[in-house]
């Protein structure tokens, strides 16, 4: 906590100073400047902002957006830029604590993603879920499942989101029907990936992803009725299962003979080689698209391209059978 707050009065400082010194994001281009932390709102901002806005990913590729924390460079980077967006406290409590805390917010808009989705709680059942209100945010942050985008019908209200901060950023009114179109599009697109999932889930013979990576894919298995078993119980790529947790998910495959287990890619898979090794199933790997590897990056890959590749790993997974 001292820490932190050291930390925040040297920003004060340095923000102060940057403010006073530096013009350079106004004078050298007057396109919006757009700060985003993960990898689906860089995604989508730049899939809407096209060439009216600048569109810059925080989070370096490969690295997991749970531990990250923005520099002190980076948090005058963050000062200087129009709009910041994120995808909540429980994800990001940097923004309340740095950003906020060091002032930079002062003439920054801080778009928080999460206020527009239906929130996941610890050990919360799908019909909770389902029933649940969100207007009043009262979840504990550590409680908190922050993979919301999974869920392609979350992801349409990102981008919802994300539309209505881009509009109040641009003037121009063609740049204003150029970013509506993008939106529609992409949601368009997104609406067709999320009928693709239902058709796989209902001509797939098994309905229960075994999971050897961290707790990530609860709003996705809650959209489409899919069992999801995991060792891990918080959200975090920090935690380490219990060894009672894994016995319990080695008993559970060897008890239904399930064959294959499901790892993620940018994590290290030792868990789930250790739970293959005991069980002897194959290990298929899933992509949460929280963020990308370097190649990834640099080959342009979009988050609907990961998502259909996780559709494609997932029929194989769940032995999936073309009804044509």
């Amino acid at each position: 906590m001292k820490k932190t707050a050291i930390l925040i009065s040297v920003l004060v400082m340095l923000v102060s100073l940057a403010a006073c010194t530096d013009n350079t994001t106004e004078d050298e281009n007057d396109k919006p400047l757009v700060m985003t932390t993960l990898f689906p709102h860089y995604d989508f901002a730049t899939a809407l902002g096209g060439d009216y806005v600048e569109v810059e990913y925080l989070l370096p590729p490969g690295m997991s957006a749970h531990s990250y924390e923005p520099s002190p460079q980076g948090v005058i980077r963050i000062s200087g830029a129009d709009l910041l967006i994120y995808t909540g406290d429980m994800m990001e409590p940097w923004v309340e604590d740095i950003v906020v805390g060091s002032g930079a917010s002062e003439t920054l808009e801080l778009l928080d993603l999460s206020q527009d989705v239906d929130l996941i709680e610890l050990g919360e059942s799908e019909e909770e879920h389902v029933e649940e209100e969100h207007d009043d945010h009262d979840h504990g942050d550590d409680d908190v499942d922050p993979h919301y985008w999974t869920d392609p019908l979350n992801a349409i209200k990102m981008i919802e989101s994300i539309e209505k901060s881009l509009l109040d950023l641009v003037d121009d009114e063609d740049a204003k029907a150029d970013i509506q179109t993008n939106a529609d599009a992409y949601i368009a697109d997104l609406n067709t990936y999320h009928e693709a999932v239902l058709q796989a889930v209902e001509n797939s013979a098994h309905d229960t992803i075994m999971h050897g990576g961290h707790n990530a894919f609860g709003y996705f298995t809650y959209r489409y009725g899919l069992e999801y078993i995991t060792p891990y119980q918080g959200f975090s790529t920090d935690s380490e299962p219990t060894p009672g947790a894994l016995s319990t998910m080695v008993d559970t495959m060897e008890t239904h003979n399930v064959d294959t287990l499901f790892a993620e890619t940018l994590i290290d898979p030792k868990v789930a080689e250790a739970i293959a090794e005991e069980t002897g199933a194959r290990i298929l790997y899933l992509n949460t698209a929280g963020n990308v590897s370097k190649e990834a990056l640099e080959a342009d890959v979009t988050f609907l391209d990961m998502m259909n590749e996780n559709l494609e790993t997932l029929k194989e997974g769940l032995d999936y059978s073309d009804p044509e």
